[in-house]
């Protein structure tokens, strides 16, 4: 070896003792660098969310097409016009609705062409119409209610129905009512749409429904009551207020058997 092969081994780290204090740091970044989290351990999380969002947006864009006007649901923003005080349905919307019922199926098997079918009474809650049509016979009777929604390009569309028939009703006291059915319409990922329609004695000219979303005034016109609201809740908590002619006001009325 000459001259020159020692100054360059002599510069080689690789050959010198490490000095003591060196060797510690390096012993402590190793240890670091070992007890980090690899990118590529994380990587699979970022993409599964990736994924995951691309895949509820997919849905949301096929509940859109499948449930048009419903999409939004999930947000609440498709009952954001419903109110707690129904406001009067014009004749022309109260037709336009009635006959989407008739036209809907949901006349119990009935003829929905039958003249016997009697349109009850009918009010509006923000951008939705909701009907009652009566099918009376000498023994039994057939109610439906149906709401729709009316949409800013002059359509309309049916949200729900309910129908229930049976022995035509005794006769009522007159501060007396009873609920005749309540319903419940589902659509998938929003509130269900729940309705109640019921007969009032003669006296009655107010009934409050006092519902797991809140107070809801009934509508109620030829001796019958309807109402609905939407709701996520599984439960009910349904019980009622009755207005009579005189201002007298009963409250937790309880339904006529």
């Amino acid at each position: 070896m000459n001259a020159t092969d020692t100054l360059i081994r002599s510069l080689d780290p690789a050959t010198q003792a490490p000095d003591p204090e060196i060797r510690r740091r390096l012993d402590a970044g190793l240890e670091d660098i070992v007890a980090t989290p690899r990118e590529r351990d994380t990587q699979p999380r970022r993409t599964h969310r990736a994924l995951t969002l691309a895949t509820a947006a997919s849905l949301a864009a096929l509940t859109a097409a499948l449930w048009p006007g419903l999409a939004d649901r999930d947000s609440g923003s498709a009952y954001a016009s419903w109110t707690p005080h129904a406001s009067t349905l014009t004749a022309s919307d109260t037709d336009r609705v009635a006959e989407l019922c008739r036209r809907s199926g949901r006349t119990v098997g009935e003829d929905p062409t039958d003249p016997a079918w009697r349109l009850i009474l009918g009010e509006r809650r923000g951008d939705f119409g909701t009907v009652v049509l009566v099918n009376a016979s000498a023994n039994r009777e057939t109610v439906v209610s149906c709401t729709a929604r009316f949409g800013t390009d002059g359509s309309v569309r049916l949200n729900g129905s309910g129908a229930t028939s049976g022995p035509s009703p005794r006769p009522l006291p007159a501060n007396g009512f009873r609920e005749e059915s309540a319903s419940e319409s589902e659509v998938p990922g929003g509130p269900h749409l729940r309705t109640v329609v019921g007969t009032v004695g003669t006296a009655v000219t107010g009934v409050t429904l006092h519902t797991a979303r809140g107070e809801v005034e009934a509508t109620v016109a030829d001796g019958r009551f309807v109402a609905w609201w939407p709701q996520r809740a599984d439960s009910w908590l349904l019980s009622y207020d009755l207005t009579l002619a005189d201002g007298t006001v009963i409250k937790d009325a309880s339904t006529a058997r």
